[in-house]
Order: C-alpha cells, then structure tokens, then sequence
C-alpha cells in the first residue's frame, strides 16, 4: 500500500454508507416504537416509570432487549451483500457454516436469556407472539434496506459528503460496475457460444440421421437386386 493513503483514504463507499444509514435509521425507529410506545402495542406495563426491575413488569425492556438482539443478527446478514443490486440477502447465506453455527448458538443463549435469567439478567419471560414480534422487527431490517436500495445514489453522495471520500467511493462504484459489465458480456458470450455448438451438434446430428438412412436405403436396394 502506498504510505501517501495509509492515513488519508476513506474506506467507506456510497454503497456501504447506504446500508450503514438505513439500518441505523430503521433501528432507532423500532426502539424508540417500543420504548414509548411498547405498552400500548403488547399490552404489558410501562417500565420507564418503574424505580426496580421486577419480573412481572420487566417485560418492555425484554421485548426492547430481545428486538434488538434480532436486528444485530439479520443486519449481519445485511451486511454480507452491500451492493445495490444484490437484493437477495440469503443467496449462498448457507455456504457459510461457522457464521450459521454461531448464530444458532448465540440465538439459543438469547432466548435462555430472556427465559430463564431473571434477576440475573434483569429478563421477564416472554409470550410466543411477542418472541415472534422480536423476530419481526429484526427481519424487518432486511426489506427496510431493499427498499432503502431504491433511492438514488446521487442523494446518497451528497448526505454522505461529509463522511465519505466521493473520488475514492466514485473509483469503486466504476470498478464494481465494469466488472459487472465484464462479467455479464461473458455471460452473454458464452450463451451464444453455447447456442452455437448447441445448433452445430444438432446439425450435424441431422446430417449423420441422413447418412445413416441413405445407407440402409442402400443395402435394401441392393439385398432388392440381388434377390432378383
């Protein structure tokens, strides 16, 4: 690396401010929904106002605790594809068995956690739909960030000015797309090459069905004559 950039070059493109940006939002939003309105929505006690943890009333800041904990999780897998057009967010996701190995293992601990810590913990156990709301409100970090995908990157660029270098993200973004343009022109290519050797094949396949049926017609002309 050249030591002129070692301190200078900002590693943070458009593409990655956009996700980091709208999973913040996203996140901020679904807390600030539970801390405040949490009580209304699952029906449970308020806890802002409470001096002492107790497990009858301790049931928000779980809901608020647990939501949380989901959202880290499926914004992991957000983060494993940061480019605009890869919308699919669990494509080759089970390639990866050390990262699902640790996310089923940490996902066992949070519910033991909110189960069965208690005191401990400062946890109230949960009902099955607000477990399912918690895991809701995570998931949701998933189609926040494809429909956060749809706003232009130019709006991008100019709110992300003060935190990313625009020649270092513009440099990025013209690789990425040439190397996406390579690589769909060698698709291309190799569709026709294969179309080709598709109607070679099948032509000549036509030519040795005629030959071969010429010569049968041969051999029962002559069987014909040399019966005769």
């Amino acid at each position: 690396i050249n030591a002129e950039y070692m301190g200078n070059v900002v590693l943070v493109t458009t593409h990655m401010f956009r996700q980091m940006l709208i999973s913040i939002l996203y996140m901020l939003l679904i807390l600030n929904l539970i801390l405040f309105l949490g009580e209304d929505i699952f029906d449970v006690t308020d806890d802002r106002d409470l001096e002492g943890w107790d497990v009858r009333t301790g049931q928000q800041f779980t809901i608020l605790f647990h939501s949380f904990y989901f959202m880290i999780i499926f914004g992991e897998i957000v983060g494993t594809k940061i480019k605009r057009w890869e919308l699919n967010y669990f494509r080759a996701f089970f390639n990866n068995n050390i990262f699902i190995g640790v996310t089923i293992f940490t996902t066992i601990l949070q519910f033991l956690m909110v189960e069965l810590g208690g005191k401990v913990f400062k946890c109230s156990p949960l009902t099955i739909t607000q477990h399912l709301s918690s895991i809701a409100f995570g998931f949701g970090i998933i189609l926040a960030n494809i429909i956060g995908k749809a706003i232009p990157s130019c709006f991008i660029r100019f709110v992300a000015k003060p935190f990313v270098d625009s020649r270092v993200s513009k440099a990025y973004e013209q690789m990425e797309e040439s190397v996406l343009t390579f690589f769909r022109r060698s698709s291309l290519r190799r569709s026709s090459v294969n179309k080709s050797i598709v109607r070679r094949q099948s032509r000549r396949k036509e030519i040795l069905g005629a030959e071969s049926a010429q010569k049968k017609m041969s051999r029962a002309n002559q069987s014909m004559n040399r019966s005769f």
